[in-house]
């Protein structure tokens, strides 16, 4: 990024105007005018004053790109540059559809239970229903892994020149009305599934898979939204909002168990009201409490080891 740029985004950001930066250094509104549009460049007296005062090397100032983050040791703060900004924008989207994909994939194996319920070979729904579990916590492993440099940056406190800032909080304001609208729109998803259940169940006059399936499916859409619009959200406030987004963080660590135990408490009801398999179903719990702490460990340990 130009030096232009970057003096405009650091006066900005300080709430100045050319008039009053032109007073601290001493130097007239044109000046500093004609620095912003590269018209002209301040002598090293100037560029001293400038660092002085925004508490930024010179290495960051005089050089005209940035390729990494750059942390400034006196600030203790990271900046992003904006492809760095666009480089994580592209990720944590893509992160947000492999994790909500595999929890949806979860959350539909319960169908594979259902489905094999009225055959002979019953037995065949649980093991596709593991199979599947399967998968979809070894897509949550990797997907968690390749989030460690990002996990590491959001950590941190950060910021960009004004024109980035203020092109992501445009984002931002579009986004929340996505958001909203995911948000109910999952929410009545869920209501009218259940009450086709009610439906299909009063007209049948037993309980029918069918509805049970299409409930799970419905459950499935909306949890995946949920999530994709929610991993979003965290991240444009990472980046618009980010002195509050580490202060919450720090308040509060999220935990796999909150994904793994509502989960699996499904899919022990299932299996228990289609199978009876209420007695050895009681060991999904703490099988589950032992594989969610070794991923836990295990990705704790995979960030460490970038810090």
């Amino acid at each position: 990024m130009e030096f232009g740029l970057k003096l405009q985004g650091l006066r900005k950001e300080k709430g100045l105007s050319q008039e009053a930066l032109a007073e601290m250094l001493n130097v007239s509104r044109q000046a500093v005018s004609k620095w912003e549009t590269g018209e002209g460049y301040p002598e090293m007296e100037k560029l001293l004053l400038i660092s002085d005062l925004f508490q930024i090397s010179l290495d960051y100032l005089m050089k005209d790109s940035v390729d990494e983050s750059f942390e400034d040791s006196k600030t203790d703060k990271r900046f992003i540059n904006h492809s760095r900004i666009e480089e994580y924008i592209k990720f944590k989207k893509s992160f947000a559809l492999r994790i909500a994909f595999a929890v949806a994939c979860i959350i539909l194996s319960v169908n594979l239970v259902l489905l094999f319920s009225e055959t002979k070979h019953d037995y065949m729904g649980i093991v596709s229903m593991l199979i599947v579990i399967a998968f979809a916590v070894a897509l949550i492993i990797v997907t968690e892994l390749s989030n460690a440099q990002y996990n590491k940056l959001e950590k941190r406190n950060i910021y960009m020149s004004f024109n980035d800032l203020q092109e992501l909080q445009n984002q931002y304001v579009k986004f929340k009305s996505k958001f909203g609208i995911a948000i109910a729109a999952g929410v009545c998803l869920i209501i009218v599934s259940v009450a086709m259940v009610v439906f299909i169940s009063e007209m049948v006059g037993e309980d029918s898979i069918l509805g049970m399936v299409q409930l799970i499916l419905c459950i499935a859409i909306s949890v995946f939204m949920f999530i994709v619009v929610g991993i979003e959200d965290s991240m444009y406030r990472f980046l618009v909002q980010n002195d509050d987004f580490i202060d919450e963080r720090k308040q509060k660590n999220f935990s796999l168990y909150a994904i793994t135990m509502p989960l699996t408490t499904m899919i022990y009801l299932a299996i228990g009201f289609i199978k009876s398999w209420w007695h050895p179903g009681w060991l999904l719990f703490p099988t589950a409490a032992i594989i969610t702490w070794t991923i836990e460990q295990f990705i704790l340990k995979n960030d460490n080891d970038y810090n």
